[in-house]
């Protein structure tokens, strides 16, 4: 059983865009997106990407609720911007800190690291401002956090990084309800 997270309220940036589009593209400084017409080989029943105005959450210290119930693990899909980046994610059950793990996420266009996230989808070409680029094979990184014990928590809290840029939560529930 996976619980796609509906991230739809905190997305605040844009990072995929058709090549008409791609003017409204904001990953980076140089406004850099992933092409749109790929995308539907990535969007399956596990992860649920939007395609609306915004389509990814720029971490800004927001608290995203979710089901209260044990997790086993988090997936993310995302990727940072201008470098590889980490940040701290809390996850709190009620007002009490369950448990912080830290998170890394490649660059765009970084090669695979030898430890962390793997290539969730690597793309053949970046859209930019002006143009679309095809000598630049931008990345999107899962990152997986597993918990050896299962935590129960109702909401996770974001750190303020607006490098990192997430596009889809998957939790994995675990075997015992909290009632």
């Amino acid at each position: 059983m996976y619980i796609q997270l509906d991230i739809k309220e905190q997305l605040n940036s844009r990072g995929i865009t058709t090549f008409a589009e791609r003017e409204k593209g904001y990953l980076a400084f140089g406004g850099y997106s992933f092409p749109k017409e790929h995308f539907p080989k990535y969007d399956t029943d596990v992860f649920s990407f939007h395609f609306d105005e915004n389509d990814n959450m720029e971490l800004e210290e927001q608290r995203l609720s979710v089901p209260v119930m044990s997790y086993k693990k988090a997936i993310l899909i995302g990727c940072s911007n201008n470098g590889d980046f980490f940040e701290d994610i809390s996850f709190y059950n009620g007002e009490e800190l369950v448990d912080t793990k830290r998170v890394v996420f490649p660059d765009i266009l970084s090669n695979e690291p030898e430890e962390g996230p793997k290539v969730f989808g690597r793309f053949p070409y970046i859209h930019t401002k002006t143009t679309k680029v095809d000598y630049l094979q931008p990345s999107l990184w899962i990152n997986t956090i597993e918990w050896t014990e299962e935590m129960v928590f109702d909401h996770i809290q974001f750190g303020d990084n607006p490098s990192i840029h997430l596009f889809a939560i998957t939790l994995i529930p675990g075997s015992v309800e909290n009632e």
